[in-house]
């Protein structure tokens, strides 16, 4: 790869912190919540294993949740008027 496209000059590492995806848990709780309190309050009563689960049961769509994040990211990363490359 070095000799046709010559020296790296970044490298980007990505995880997810799927445990701490808020937004992806309300999703898949398919829950609709009345208000912000009551939607904090349901967030609170979890535990990192009931978390852990609801991934594990619905698969395709945490892994587009994560997809779609990534490809926001990229966006931001390479179109956005902030520049954040320079």
């Amino acid at each position: 790869m070095m000799c046709s496209l010559g020296p790296l000059t970044w490298i980007l590492t990505l995880s997810a912190d799927d445990q701490g995806w808020d937004d992806l848990v309300i999703v898949l709780s398919k829950r609709t919540f009345q208000n912000l309190d009551e939607q904090k309050a349901f967030l609170a009563g979890l535990t990192k294993e009931q978390r852990r689960q609801m991934m594990l049961n619905d698969q395709v769509t945490t892994a587009r949740h994560f997809a779609n994040r990534l490809k926001h990211f990229w966006a931001w990363l390479t179109e956005s008027e902030d520049k954040p490359l320079g």
